[in-house]
């Protein structure tokens, strides 16, 4: 029971985070990092990492639908 709600949160966030909403959400999240001192430095660095190895998937968020 626990193992099928699990999947089940974790599909219901996902379909929220690539809607509409999600994108507010995931700016606001952002920003909130990006205040914290410590974090924001590690956040950044491993944002820029995952740039680097997929390249691709940000390059997939600019054609149009």
């Amino acid at each position: 029971l626990g193992f099928m709600t699990s999947v089940t949160f974790i599909f219901v966030v996902g379909i929220i985070m690539s809607s509409w909403l999600g994108t507010p959400l995931l700016g606001m999240g952002e920003w909130f990092i990006k205040r914290m001192p410590l974090i924001r430095h590690i956040y950044s660095a491993l944002k820029q990492i995952s740039a680097a190895i997929s390249p691709g998937m940000h390059m997939l968020e600019l054609l149009p639908p």
